[in-house]
């Protein structure tokens, strides 16, 4: 599992706080093997999803998905976005 990812409360539906596009904050997933897009994430890093209370909408996304990544984790991002 990965820290990026967000978990919706009593489901099996993901979304992340850090991958953007076409699997980006409006992607909904479950890691069953079909069209998963943490199989070749290169931002993908060890940790518990953060669980939230439903689908963030794009209101709400930035926010919340802001919170959940800390200042070490934006310069890992950053490390990966410089390659």
């Amino acid at each position: 599992m990965c820290k990026f990812e967000m978990k919706i409360k009593n489901t099996n539906k993901f979304q992340c706080a850090v991958k953007f596009g076409s699997n980006g904050w409006a992607y909904l997933w479950s890691h069953n093997g079909l069209n998963d897009p943490c199989e070749d994430c290169k931002y993908k890093t060890k940790g518990v999803p953060i669980e939230v209370e439903k689908e963030l909408r794009s209101n709400d996304f930035w926010e919340q998905s802001g919170k959940l990544i800390t200042e070490k984790d934006w310069k890992f991002i950053e490390s990966l976005e410089e390659e």
